[in-house]
């Protein structure tokens, strides 16, 4: 029975701990999707009363994507929570139908030891043995005996004081779930306005088909200029490393050993490269919103942050390159042994060619054009260009 009692408490004490670490990492996740959703309600406030453009279009497309993982973290803590408390419920019953059991039998050794108090007085059964070994044997009996009471005494508490417990949890668990079904409701209702407004963006923009493809057309400029920036980069990186001696090349090639290293153990903990933003514009290639049976390319990720704002680099490295794209684009180049980090769309830069600079360094203000804020942000290794959302933190 001891050994019973010992497993369950070790099994609630396991679910419990399972259950608080699932719940707090969900949790943790729903904090910052939560700060993303406000940032995004800024930006779009800033823009309230402008007529709809891509950037605003983005913005609510990244409000909609925010709204679903939340809607989702929350259909994924309910599904823990529905399992926490089924085992909960089941542990209960269990412990509540062996607790009747241990009670019941408690209770007739309590009424058997009664029955029997004058009959089987201790000293007198000791006093009436035949010899001193049936002494000893009843002696031993009764010690047992009555320790065997003390531990069922003790097993009844330690179930009932479980049972207890675990329905207390039960309660607090099941206020969380009914808590959690209204976000949900609350949710679910905000993500179909927010769809709607989205729809209804899309439906605008289509008559500024011509605008938005002259747009289009600028960025793809841009892209390919900055193209060739980071082609004339590498091709410099590769001249300077052959024209150094000998030793001064091998000492150059372990730093940017180490300093490749390091970068890659970073994966996934670089910082944003703006104070506060939202990813409007994702890696790779993808569907325009509006103009239909076009390709967008995106060599790295956009982030939308308000105007004025700052980028900071990411990592310790040193300024490659500063580069100046058509319309009053600049450029950042800054390499960090064989990646690269690149942050473009900046109207002024703060740093030069050559400069050593630690991780989250300013290195210029983001252009705002049309009443937008939008820095372009790259991660390569050589010429492999790199999805930016697996580097910096989620």
């Amino acid at each position: 029975m001891k050994a019973f009692v010992v497993l369950v408490i070790i099994s609630l004490s396991i679910i419990d701990c399972a259950y608080a670490q699932s719940v707090s990492e969900l949790r943790s996740q729903k904090v910052r999707i939560d700060r993303q959703i406000d940032l995004t309600d800024q930006l779009l406030m800033e823009k309230q009363g402008a007529d709809i453009s891509l950037t605003k279009l983005n913005l609510m497309n990244s409000q909609i994507e925010l709204r679903r993982a939340v809607l989702g973290n929350i259909n994924v803590e309910l599904n823990v929570m529905n399992e926490v408390i089924a085992n909960n419920e089941l542990i209960v019953s269990m412990l509540e139908r062996d607790l009747k059991a241990m009670t019941l039998e408690h209770i007739e050794m309590i009424q058997f030891a009664q029955r029997n108090q004058n009959s089987y007085d201790a000293l007198l059964s000791l006093l009436s043995s035949e010899d001193l070994h049936q002494a000893y044997k009843r002696w031993l009996y009764l010690r047992q005996y009555s320790r065997y009471r003390k531990e069922q005494f003790q097993a009844v508490r330690i179930v009932n004081a479980s049972v207890e417990g675990t329905l207390n949890q039960l309660k607090q668990q099941r206020r969380r779930r009914y808590g959690l079904l209204q976000e949900r409701r609350i949710e679910v209702e905000m993500l179909a306005r927010r769809e709607e407004e989205y729809r209804k963006a899309i439906s605008a923009l289509e008559s500024q088909q011509y605008t938005l493809q002259e747009n289009l057309s600028e960025q793809n400029v841009q892209r390919d200029e900055l193209e060739d920036e980071l082609i004339g980069e590498r091709r410099t990186n590769i001249a300077a490393a052959n024209a150094g001696s000998p030793s001064s090349s091998n000492v150059a090639d372990m730093n940017s050993m180490m300093l490749t290293r390091r970068f890659e153990d970073s994966m996934g903990k670089l910082p944003w490269p703006v104070r506060n933003g939202v990813i409007t514009e994702k890696f790779g290639t993808h569907s325009h919103p509006v103009l239909k049976h076009i390709k967008v390319n995106n060599n790295g990720i956009s982030i939308a942050t308000a105007a004025g704002e700052t980028a900071y680099t990411v990592f310790a490295g040193t300024v490659s390159k500063v580069a100046n794209v058509s319309n009053g684009n600049m450029a950042v180049i800054v390499r960090h042994g064989s990646y690269l980090t690149v942050y473009s769309n900046l109207s002024q830069v703060w740093v030069k060619v050559g400069q050593k600079i630690p991780s989250n360094h300013p290195l210029g203000t983001i252009i705002t054009k049309d009443n937008a804020s939008i820095l372009r942000f790259q991660v390569r290794k050589e010429n492999e260009k790199l999805n930016p959302e697996n580097w910096i933190r989620s």
